[in-house]
């Protein structure tokens, strides 16, 4: 069974109720080796997740829950 890290828990949280940006998410996700060996399968889903567009955060959201 594969794990979510309490760090990308955390994260997730603070995009959702917008404490954090996507934008420094993404960057937070680029720089944390951890995740892609603890859970590879959400690691890729999240850096080809199209963080760019207007409605990024709301389609962020909705996955999330």
């Amino acid at each position: 069974m594969n794990t979510i890290p309490f760090s990308l828990e955390q994260k997730m949280h603070q995009v959702i109720t917008e404490k954090l940006s996507l934008k420094d998410f993404e960057s937070w996700l680029y720089q944390n080796d951890e995740l892609e060996s603890v859970n590879p399968d959400l690691y890729l889903e999240l850096i080809f997740f199209d963080y760019s567009h207007d409605y990024s955060l709301k389609a962020f959201q909705l996955s999330c829950c």
